[in-house]
């Protein structure tokens, strides 16, 4: 077994240490991903490797699965139109499966203030003049929204 595998001599401490720092490694590239993912979908150059579709492209030759795909493409299509959002993966204020529930509701929201002090992740976003989301959809907070 690789030596990057065997854990079980470590420390407690550098285990948890070593954990939030491979946590954060991988938001790193997962955002990367993303916007690779955008970047073709936006050119699409899936046609030319032979796919009818993003999707079809991600299962079919990048090997994801149906849910990884779809969570990729509606967080990479998500963040062509509102470039924050990578930045958002990339420090861990959002994930891909926040992302995909909140993707659908931006729609709605005429701005996104990029201003440090304003966390997209804290707003609550419902559709004009209906009651509030369902709680799974729901983002709360101090964003202004109009």
């Amino acid at each position: 077994m690789e030596k990057k595998y065997e854990l079980q001599d470590l420390p407690d401490s550098d285990l948890l240490l070593k954990l939030a720092e491979v946590l954060k490694q991988s938001r790193r590239v997962e955002s990367v991903l993303v916007a690779h993912i955008a970047e073709v979908d936006a050119r699409g150059l899936f046609v030319s490797q032979a796919s009818s579709s993003m999707h079809k492209y991600c299962t079919d030759v990048l090997n994801l699965s149906d849910a990884e795909a779809f969570l990729r493409i509606t967080a990479a299509r998500a963040s062509r139109r509102y470039p924050v959002l990578l930045k958002m993966l990339d420090d861990g204020r959002l994930h891909l499966s926040g992302l995909a529930v909140l993707a659908p509701k931006l729609k709605t929201v005429s701005y996104i203030r990029t201003n440090p002090k304003f966390f997209l992740t804290s707003c609550v976003w419902t559709e004009p003049g209906h009651r509030r989301a369902p709680r799974s959809t729901r983002f709360h907070g101090r964003c202004p929204v109009t």
